[in-house]
């Protein structure tokens, strides 16, 4: 899965769909969060600038877009919650992944 997404961003760097899964894929994994931080904010921003299709109504548009923006802006860095986790060896949130977001 990782290689397709990793393909198919090399090949179009603004598909805001295989930003989002690989930065929450190395997010939850806790590797690269780097490269996942900055596809988390690539993606925010693109979900932000992107033109509403001719068949999505304004109401339909605005809840996608604001989902797309928070799954890619919640945590300050993608994994953290899993690095304090992994640290620790505890959890405030037992059972909690952490998503690639970014505030």
């Amino acid at each position: 899965m990782l290689e397709v997404g990793n393909a198919l961003l090399a090949k179009d760097p603004k598909n805001l769909g295989m930003l989002l899964l690989v930065s929450d894929y190395y997010g939850e994994k806790g590797e690269q969060l780097d490269k996942a931080e900055s596809y988390a904010r690539q993606a925010a921003t693109l979900a932000e600038s992107a033109a509403r299709p001719e068949n999505v109504s304004e109401d339909q548009w605005k809840q996608q877009t604001a989902l797309q923006k928070r799954f890619g802006v919640q945590h300050p860095r993608p994994g953290e919650h899993a690095e304090k986790e992994q640290r620790s060896g505890d959890s405030e949130f037992p059972g909690c992944r952490a998503a690639p977001q970014i505030q």
